[in-house]
């Protein structure tokens, strides 16, 4: 216990962190450090959690099916395996090897979903998709880079397609929330909403989150 904080505290120095997520082996060292056990962030264990994702399915039910999805950043694939029926095929990526790994084996069988190790920063899809969706990814990346990333996501969902964002919201930027050094859903949500390119289906602000849904206009 005692080294995981002292690691933790040891990334968290700002010049270390901006070592860790400007080079990018670095940060798919780190979230394989992450995912040596399973279920590091406690998404089985944490009714909070349950009731987010539940939340995030309800907030999908305003259209049937999906003809195809990407995920970025899909961890273990516990949200994966909740966009799968609704879809006739998903791909879902992670920069984790171990999380993809473990993301394979929960929803093998399940052959719509392909599950592929791949960094969004510097190995996006080329395909565009009628739903992308981002959860608790985007605060990852720092200040300088989000907008480029952001410019990826949005291109990768196709004229008509839906963008579905889930990130806390962090006191950083908002009124409310956890305590994120940078930027939370009040800075990436809103790139989303204010770009006319985009309209908003939902907004949902809860008090430690935030779920949106943008549709790109054709």
């Amino acid at each position: 216990m005692w080294f995981a904080k002292l690691a933790h505290n040891f990334a968290n120095v700002p010049f270390i962190k901006r070592q860790l997520t400007e080079n990018r082996l670095f940060v798919r060292l780190y979230f394989n450090w992450r995912y040596r056990n399973a279920d590091p962030y406690g998404l089985d264990s944490s009714e909070y959690e349950r009731e987010k994702l539940d939340r995030v399915a309800r907030a999908l039910e305003f259209k049937p099916r999906f003809e195809s999805a990407l995920e970025i950043g899909c961890g273990e694939g516990k949200l994966t395996a909740r966009l799968a029926p609704k879809t006739d095929r998903i791909l879902a990526v992670d920069i984790s090897d171990l999380a993809v790994r473990r993301a394979r084996e929960s929803l093998r069988g399940m052959a719509h979903v392909i599950i592929e190790r791949r960094d969004i920063f510097s190995d996006a899809p080329l395909e565009m998709y009628e739903l992308v969706v981002c959860s608790e990814v985007l605060f990852y990346f720092e200040p300088d880079q989000l907008p480029g990333v952001v410019e990826k996501v949005k291109e990768r969902t196709r004229p008509g397609g839906y963008c579905l964002l889930v990130h806390a919201r962090a006191l950083a930027d908002d009124t409310a929330g956890i305590e994120l050094k940078k930027f939370g859903a009040r800075t990436i949500h809103e790139m989303f909403i204010n770009d006319e390119r985009f309209t908003t289906v939902t907004d949902d602000v809860q008090p430690l989150y935030r779920i949106t849904i943008v549709q790109r206009r054709p």
